[in-house]
């Protein structure tokens, strides 16, 4: 089941990596989203990666 991130980035053709450097996070950051969910993730951290989406922080949660 992919994550609604990873549903984003491809509707955008983007692929996990180039949203992490559009975002400024790194790559294992949102690999690490994807095996384990974003419940951990700091909201700095969400925040880069929606904007980054043009969607709102609340759209990352599955």
């Amino acid at each position: 089941m992919r994550s609604n991130i990873e549903r984003m980035a491809c509707d955008r053709e983007l692929t996990l990596y180039a949203l992490a450097k559009m975002a400024g996070v790194t790559p294992e950051c949102l690999y690490k989203w994807r095996k384990r969910g974003i419940e951990g993730a700091t909201l700095g951290a969400l925040a880069k990666v929606a904007e980054a989406l043009g969607c709102k922080v609340d759209d990352l949660y599955d």
